[in-house]
């Protein structure tokens, strides 16, 4: 009645690569290949920005935010990672013992401080410029 384990780890895997490729396959967006709205595809105005030409005006707030905004991504792409090798290491923990899962519980724990610590820290940030911001606006005028 029972599958060998071979069979089993065989029937995961081809159910894996099914699930796969359903959603690679009914998710994907089509492509408007033969669109002729925009026949310069925005070449214009890339060329644009490299040569100096229609440069568009930032002031320092928008670059603090967009700097801001890269380096939350990057926080998140690490604790994504961090949280998949924690869980990896888990996984693999279970022939190993007790220290192994304690590391895999340590990395994961660590990682989500830390995303707690960085999301407290912009809260914070966002906080202070938003009030700095309403105190300046209301002295000018």
């Amino acid at each position: 009645m029972f599958l060998e384990p071979k069979k089993i780890l065989f029937w995961q895997r081809a159910f894996l690569c099914i699930v796969s490729l359903f959603f690679v396959f009914s998710l994907s967006m089509p492509v408007m290949a033969d669109d002729k709205s925009d026949s310069n595809y925005g070449l214009e105005t890339t060329a644009g920005v490299v040569f100096g030409e229609d440069l568009p005006e930032a002031d320092l707030a928008t670059a603090a935010g967009k700097i801001i905004q890269v380096a939350l991504s990057l926080v998140g792409v690490i604790f994504l990672v961090l949280t998949v090798y924690g869980g990896i290491v888990w996984m693999k923990a279970r022939d190993l013992g007790d220290k192994e899962i304690e590391k895999a519980r340590a990395i994961i724990k660590n990682a989500v401080v830390g995303l707690i610590i960085t999301i407290a820290a912009y809260a914070i940030t966002a906080f202070v410029v938003s009030s700095l911001q309403t105190q300046l606006i209301t002295a000018g005028n």
